[in-house]
């Protein structure tokens, strides 16, 4: 598993969408998660990109004009992206409950 591998056309992940490098974000997510099975891996990098991605857009003004080019967002927007984050992360920790029962283990 690879960065390329949650980055558009093959994941769901867009780099346009981030003020930081999302790829960077994305080997060090895969690092961290290393020894766990493969879907507490992926879950893992998607709840820190989307994570990531929502610091990045609470990092840039709400609404912005520059020239004739304007950016506003909404709340339902970012409510969206914190919706992804917190979906990915219960994943991730779904797959580590499943491995604790499975193993007897916590982890």
């Amino acid at each position: 598993m690879t960065p390329a591998d949650f980055m558009r056309p093959k994941g769901d992940l867009n780099p346009d969408w981030f003020e930081s490098d999302l790829e960077a974000t994305l080997a060090a997510a895969l690092t961290e998660a290393a020894g766990e099975p493969l879907e507490a891996r992926r879950a893992f990098a998607y709840w820190r990109a989307y994570e990531t991605l929502v610091a990045d857009l609470m990092a840039r003004p709400a609404s912005m004009r520059a020239d004739d080019v304007s950016e506003t967002r909404s709340d339902k927007q970012l409510e969206y992206w914190q919706a992804q984050a917190a979906s990915w992360r219960a994943r991730y920790e779904g797959c580590r409950t499943t491995v604790v029962a499975a193993v007897g283990v916590a982890l």
